[in-house]
């Protein structure tokens, strides 16, 4: 009889030291795990995952610690991961997660290398961001379009802080959007930790200044949604948690920077 085949240890890093290979393979590995039983739920996200990974291919984000830059990619990843973290199982909002920011910044592409060709055709639009939205919702699913749609910072004139006002006033009605839009929150003003030394502290003051408020209105707004729903939401729970964990590591940023947050 053969002795069997012991796991490897697995490292146990934060996602944020992990680089943009390994994030893909425990992206691979989690979707597997929860949809081990859906194989149409498993390969929605992970066909999502792909779709982004080749639409932000091109694109990068500035230094984490030592890497000078980082592929695009690993953010989408992790704002997926830390859903599934906070115990979130729907499948449109997980292929939301990993689309989440390509009708703002691939809109574009979608409408060059995906809705021109589409079987059945999607006629192109005079704005992109229309386009790539018929496209996701057709080649993906209307519910991840929309909610890929409720998190998009729309054009000018409306504003970045307009724009959470409203998706936070929308209460419990935008309860996916509300946690797709906390795990953003947690990984893009929680990155300032991770650049904090290696950018100048000017670019670090401004970051903290604009997001502290919208992550204090988001956490509240979850917190809300949470204390009126009829039954336990252990993934608005776990955002709400992760965003006072941000927002007290913002406060420490700002004490060390010299500068009054507003709320």
């Amino acid at each position: 009889m053969n002795a069997p085949h012991n796991t490897p240890p697995i490292p146990s890093l934060e996602l944020k030291e992990m680089d943009g290979a390994m994030l893909a393979f425990e992206l691979t590995r989690e979707i597997g795990r929860i949809f081990e039983a859906d194989k149409y739920a498993r390969e929605f996200v992970i066909s999502s995952a792909m779709v982004a990974t080749h639409l932000h291919r091109h694109q990068t984000r500035l230094v984490r610690k030592k890497f000078p830059r980082v592929p695009y990619i690993e953010h989408p990843i992790r704002v997926t991961l830390r859903m599934i973290g906070w115990g979130e199982r729907g499948f449109h909002l997980l292929a939301a997660g990993m689309l989440h920011d390509t009708f703002e910044d691939c809109a574009k592409e979608i409408v060059l290398l995906y809705a021109v060709d589409l079987k059945g055709g999607i006629r192109p639009l005079d704005d992109d961001r229309a386009t790539a939205r018929r496209w996701v919702a057709q080649a993906c699913s209307s519910e991840t379009a929309a909610l890929v749609h409720q998190v998009t910072n729309p054009p000018a004139p409306v504003t970045y802080d307009e724009h959470l006002q409203e998706l936070a006033a929308g209460g419990a009605a935008n309860r996916d959007a509300l946690v797709l839009k906390a795990a953003d929150l947690v990984d893009n003003p929680g990155s300032l930790a991770h650049q904090h030394g290696h950018v100048p502290d000017s670019f670090i003051a401004a970051k903290v200044y604009k997001y502290y408020p919208n992550v204090v209105l988001v956490a509240d707004a979850l917190r809300a949604i949470a204390a009126v729903s009829s039954e336990r939401d252990e993934a608005v729970e776990a955002a709400v948690v992760a965003l006072d964990d941000v927002a007290a590591n913002l406060k420490k940023l700002a004490t060390y920077l010299n500068i009054e947050l507003e709320v």
